[in-house]
């Protein structure tokens, strides 16, 4: 079977989200034979602007278009510029189905599928009206409207969490089946120390410096701690300046430390093993990849009560939770629990993690999602997708 991958950006070795995903399946197909073929954006993160189409076919980029419509906003990106170029180019492979990731490609891989007569499968990685916590401006009802338009062309719909699945099934036809498929980590290894009861708690956490990333309520809750604490924060983002401000005025230099951001997994490895505590403060995270990331090195976390990190936490049987709801009071509460319980929680880490690596590897959900793209196409036949009405 021949699966055409469509994916907003796709940087190999990645920590975390989207690209992490597609590029953990794309490995995994490999591994296992199957033809893959990814289709993807670069994103400048400086600018925010998407430039470049690509083509990955087993790990070898090969440029398509470079610097085309430019846009300042995702909803303003137009899907004919790149169409003919694509249906060219893809069409003698005679691709079974195509799956697109998430709601930015919708247009064009509704319009692809029409276009070559095959299915297509929805890989919805965030439900943007729940992420959005049903407050819609503009910008974000054009999005939910075209994520919800994608579903609603699809053969199928794969996600993240079951969670997910129970929002996104008022907003689309009850005939479309919902599939959830658990991945997101690898093997566990390493075996971290733990630090002397007289040493500081070290937090970690590396990620966007954005709003829903929550790293402003997470400064907030740790300004909160005892001075025997300290907080590593490894990433980058719009926020920066506004952390570096708040670190500033509340005089923690000496208690905080913000570090650019990496791609390299080594370099992330080593930080979650030098730490005590992992955190994940998100407002709202359908997966958490780099809390499962953490959890494979043994490292405890302090996670929200939303979605994958829930399901982890229930898997695990480990860790802190907080709501994301409840204003920064959660977050400071279980940043207090997990300084007094890291040792006792480290160690039921270390031991449950392998439960945890059973239900989330990649290799179990890769499986589950060649089976599921396998068993639509086989339904489907070429029947092409039909835009809905």
């Amino acid at each position: 079977m021949k699966t055409l991958v469509l994916t907003p950006s796709y940087p190999p070795n990645k920590q975390g989200g989207i690209d992490k995903v597609v590029f953990e399946f794309a490995k995994q197909a490999k591994l296992n034979g199957h033809a893959m073929t990814v289709i993807s954006f670069q994103y400048n993160a400086n600018t925010d602007i998407y430039t470049r189409v690509c083509v990955d076919t087993g790990f070898e980029i090969v440029e398509i278009k470079q610097e085309s419509n430019k846009v300042e906003t995702l909803v303003d990106w137009n899907c004919e510029n790149f169409l003919s170029d694509l249906i060219e180019l893809i069409a003698y492979k005679e691709f079974d189905c195509i799956v697109c990731h998430d709601w930015f490609l919708s247009e064009l891989a509704i319009a692809l599928c029409n276009k070559l007569g095959i299915p297509l499968i929805s890989f919805i990685h965030a439900f943007k009206y729940e992420e959005y916590q049903g407050k819609l401006n503009a910008e974000r009802l054009a999005i939910h409207e075209r994520q919800v338009q994608m579903m609603k062309s699809s053969s199928r719909v794969i996600c993240l969490a079951e969670n997910v699945k129970r929002s996104i099934s008022p907003f689309i036809n009850q005939d479309i089946p919902i599939d959830v498929i658990r991945c997101g980590m690898s093997k566990p290894h390493g075996l971290s120390s733990i630090a002397p009861s007289s040493s500081p708690i070290t937090y970690y956490y590396h990620g966007r410096f954005t709003d829903d990333k929550n790293v402003m309520g997470l400064l907030e809750s740790f300004s909160m701690l005892s001075d025997n604490t300290q907080l590593v924060m490894r990433g980058q983002g719009k926020r920066e300046s506004d952390m570096r401000k708040f670190i500033q005025n509340h005089d923690l230099a000496h208690r905080i430390k913000l570090l650019p951001w990496c791609k390299d997994a080594n370099v992330i490895s080593k930080d979650i093993q030098s730490s005590d505590v992992y955190v994940l403060a998100s407002q709202y995270e359908p997966l958490g990849l780099s809390l499962m990331e953490s959890i494979e090195l043994g490292v405890p976390a302090v996670m929200p009560d939303c979605y994958g990190p829930n399901e982890i936490f229930n898997a695990l049987k480990s860790g802190w939770q907080f709501s994301p709801r409840s204003g920064c009071t959660s977050l400071t509460n279980a940043l207090k629990k997990a300084a007094a319980e890291v040792r006792p929680m480290r160690i039921r880490t270390l031991v449950n993690r392998w439960q945890c690596f059973s239900l989330f590897s990649w290799h179990s959900g890769y499986t589950n999602f060649f089976n599921l793209t396998t068993t639509t196409t086989t339904i489907q036949g070429k029947k092409s997708c039909q835009k809905a009405g």
